[in-house]
């Protein structure tokens, strides 16, 4: 529980003194830093990131999480809404993680991937006439 003093300064700031001195206080902030660091530490070591590059020219695209490696569950989370023709994103990525690659605001599969440790860069672009592939860099 954090207590804080509150002051009203010319009528219209606030500004918060937080009572630093009380070892309640002091300790809910160490402990939440400590173990915060810890788990971000752990995290920061698995993920990386991925640049996605939509090679379309003139189709926006909606990139869609499907399943998550750092959870190990299928999720369906919009990681990108409406990717621009030409526009590159920074996806960051655990191994293992899945992405599906939709036509923006519809339900039809550009293309599907599959992300690996040693990938930097998915470019998504277009093969015939309605398809879509990846060409992955490492």
């Amino acid at each position: 529980m954090v207590l804080c003093t509150l002051l009203r300064v010319h009528s219209i700031r606030w500004h918060f003194f937080y009572d630093m001195d009380n070892p309640a206080v002091i300790e809910d902030f160490d402990d939440e830093s400590e173990d915060s660091l810890e788990e971000e530490k752990e995290e920061e070591e698995h993920e990386f990131k991925v640049e996605l590059y939509n090679e379309f020219p003139s189709v926006y695209l909606d990139v869609v999480l499907v399943y998550d490696a750092s959870q190990n569950k299928e999720v369906q989370i919009t990681a990108f809404d409406k990717m621009m023709p030409n526009e590159r994103a920074i996806y960051h990525a655990y191994d293992g993680d899945r992405l599906l690659i939709f036509y923006a605001d519809t339900d039809k599969v550009v293309s599907e991937i599959e992300i690996k440790h040693e990938q930097s860069l998915c470019t998504v672009y277009p093969l015939g006439f309605f398809g879509g592939a990846t060409r992955t860099v490492g």
